[in-house]
């Protein structure tokens, strides 16, 4: 399985014209400086990313970046359980939206 190191998220405004957003893989020194929005357990990337949208408040507005999580009990039991290959996501947003790096990029 191919992984990312950016994801767009589309969107559509009021007027219904498309917004796309751009969220990132962090490193871990990255990581070290955002808030950590969840960490959820899917078949792929979409299936997290519907994840983050559907318990996360605001999730769109709030993520600007994620990490890929190798050693994760929830992901191996649910693997062991369905016979399936399951990913973690950590996904993040900056501690101050006004400062955060993930902008500049």
């Amino acid at each position: 399985m191919q992984r990312p190191s950016q994801v767009v998220l589309k969107g559509v405004n009021k007027d219904g014209e498309t917004i796309d957003k751009v969220i990132y893989e962090l490193s871990e020194a990255q990581a070290a400086i955002h808030k950590s929005i969840g960490r959820p357990v899917g078949l792929d990337m979409d299936h997290c990313l519907y994840l983050g949208f559907r318990y996360a408040p605001q999730f769109r507005d709030r993520v600007c970046g994620y990490r890929y999580i190798e050693v994760d009990r929830m992901k191996d039991m649910f693997e062991k359980t369905i016979k399936k290959e399951y990913i973690t996501i950590e996904f993040f947003e900056c501690k101050n939206s006004s400062k955060c790096p993930m902008r500049s990029i």
